[in-house]
């Protein structure tokens, strides 16, 4: 009967064959299973490393789509146990993937790459020093390959079966848990130029308001004004953090590396000052007198950075101290008789701030600064209003993005303010019953670079 159509040969055939079908399915279903997220990467050549490791998974996981990864990423912010595990989740992922490129020891830059379970522990930490600067043909193979073997002993794993209890075999003690990676470091410059556009607006007041109640003597007692349009100016910055240049090192050293010197140099070319009132004598017989008008400011000292947690991400505390220089001059008349005093302010200058990253790409920053004022110039001369105290204050508000690999977009934006008394020593020849406010305010947009 070995011929009949559903004799029972037959149908022991078809169960045998559906079995092997089905376990074969099955099977597959389990190889092609695990899903992976990598998470964007950080640093310079960064995004070609991940791209590469993207490519290669592609062929043996379920890899999930950029867009959902860089939303979780951005929503958990922090690359801990905690934070990995929560990404996981909600990707429905059981390997995460990231890593960057930084600076290791010295300045050697160095090329890590993390690998996560589901449950946010780290399976294994890849380390590759740089010491071209860049990540060449053969570090890249050896991470792709890595990388996969991995995740491959990942899924094999996860798909392994299930010992009964009683027959767990003595398994080898776990291996040791990879080393933290080392804190980001500084870089050894960094540097920015760029366009200033700026304004000045100068008088004299009572009760810290130019309210036109102060007198000023001799002449009219009407006290001068000075109202500027918009001038175009050149920002040069640069700052160095020498203690980059150690090797790594414990305890409160690490502390001291975002220890650097920095300088700022900012030069105006103001169009001529133009006197409202001129005297008919005042410029030749012209009706309108125009002087030459400069404005320079310098700043140089030290600055100092510190992270609050040692990782790429973390908010950044600034503080500066030093020297600065800031003067406003406005050539005089022909008869020598200024109208507005040209001013030349030093001081000692202290800062402090926050600098927060966003998304590994963009740092917004807010400071201020105080100016323990030294000397203001010819304002302070005997042929002007003579000696007495002053302060002055700035604050600072910086938006900077990374474009591309070291270099940067900055914009920034400032207001300072000047203020000076006078107490009628050394017989001065001009007097007045107010104090003066000298204020200043700008934009800028520079191109910078981080080495």
């Amino acid at each position: 009967m070995h011929g009949r159509i559903g004799g029972r040969p037959f149908r022991w055939r078809c169960a045998a064959t559906g079995a092997l079908l089905a376990f074969a399915l099955a099977g597959s279903a389990q190889a092609q299973g695990i899903r992976a997220a990598v998470l964007p990467f950080e640093g310079a050549q960064a995004r070609r490393v991940q791209s590469e490791i993207e490519r290669v998974l592609r062929a043996t996981v379920i890899l999930v789509p950029d867009a959902p990864v860089r939303v979780a990423a951005a929503k958990f912010g922090a690359r801990g146990k905690a934070e990995i595990a929560g990404i996981a989740l909600e990707l429905g992922a059981q390997v995460v993937i990231f890593g960057e490129i930084h600076r290791g020891k010295g300045l050697t830059p160095a090329l890590e790459v993390a690998i996560h379970d589901a449950d946010g522990a780290a399976v294994r930490l890849l380390a590759h020093p740089l010491p071209g600067g860049h990540v060449d043909a053969a570090t890249m193979k050896r991470v792709r390959e890595a990388v996969v073997d991995v995740v491959a002993a990942m899924d094999a794993a996860r798909g392994a079966p299930r010992v009964p209890v009683g027959d767990q075999p003595v398994a080898p003690p776990p291996p040791p848990p990879p080393s933290p990676p080392p804190p980001p470091k500084f870089p050894l410059a960094e540097g920015a130029v760029g366009l200033l556009l700026t304004g000045r607006s100068f008088g004299f007041g009572k009760n810290a308001s130019l309210d036109g109640l102060a007198t000023c003597q001799p002449g009219s007692t009407s006290c001068p004004r000075y109202r500027g349009t918009i001038a175009a100016g050149l920002r040069v910055d640069l700052t160095l953090f020498p203690l980059t240049l150690l090797p790594s090192a414990g305890g409160g050293w690490r502390h001291l590396a975002g220890l650097g010197i920095g300088a700022t140099y900012d030069f105006v070319g103001w169009p001529g000052s133009i006197d409202a009132k001129p005297a008919p004598t005042a410029c030749g017989g012209k009706s309108t007198c125009k002087f030459g008008t400069r404005e320079q400011r310098a700043e140089v000292g030290l600055r100092f950075r510190w992270r609050f947690v040692e990782r790429t991400w973390s908010p950044l505390l600034i503080t500066s101290l030093g020297y600065g220089f800031h003067s406003f001059t406005i050539d005089p008349p022909a008869d020598g008789v200024t109208i507005v005093p040209s001013v030349t302010y030093q001081y000692v200058d202290l800062g402090v701030g926050l600098r927060l990253p966003i998304l590994g790409r963009v740092t917004v920053a807010a400071s201020v600064n105080g100016h323990a004022l030294a000397t203001a110039g010819a304002i302070r001369s005997s042929r002007e209003y003579g000696p007495g105290g002053g302060g002055g204050v700035r604050g600072n508000l910086v938006a900077e993005a990374r474009l591309w690999r070291s270099l940067s977009a900055r914009l920034s934006g400032f207001y300072e303010v000047f203020w000076l008394d006078f107490d009628g020593g050394s017989m001065p020849k001009k007097t007045t019953d107010g104090t003066t406010s000298d204020a200043f305010w700008g934009l800028t947009l520079s191109a910078g670079y981080a080495y």
